[in-house]
């Protein structure tokens, strides 16, 4: 896949002023910010393009046109603005769903330091299942 950029890396707002400015040295924005850019990097890492796109993204107003209409392009769909930040939005659940579905999968592996039964393991996997499904509008 390549790197992963959904970590809400906000120094091309906050330090270079690419797509406005919010201060890295207080705390409103930050949020917002961080929140839209990770959404928007699970959109670009998820379709294959490199994070370098966001620049002009964030700078040239048809930029994200071109990039919705290469998407659509690509994979024969007929995606909105809208559409693509669900898009982006589901890729983040699912990515979280997949990092605890790693951690439970390690928990299925007691070690005599862990304390961790087979059926302790089991319950509380399936919880994490359950809150995973549920977070994506699934049923479990």
């Amino acid at each position: 896949m390549g790197a992963d950029h959904t970590a809400g890396y906000t120094i091309a707002t906050n330090i270079l002023k690419v797509g406005g400015f919010v201060d890295p040295l207080q705390k409103e924005g930050q949020v917002e910010l961080s929140r839209n850019l990770q959404i928007a990097s699970a959109v670009v890492d998820s379709t294959g393009m490199c994070i370098f796109v966001a620049f002009p993204a964030l700078d040239i107003p048809e930029c994200l046109p071109a990039l919705i209409d290469m998407i659509n392009a690509v994979y024969g769909i007929d995606l909105s603005g809208d559409d693509v930040t669900e898009l982006g939005k589901t890729v983040l659940k699912l990515d979280a769903f997949a990092k605890i579905h790693e951690m439970a999968k390690q928990r299925f592996r007691p070690t005599r330091r862990s304390g961790f039964s087979g059926v302790k393991a089991y319950i509380w996997y399936v919880e994490v299942l359950k809150k995973c499904c549920n977070a994506v509008g699934r049923t479990f």
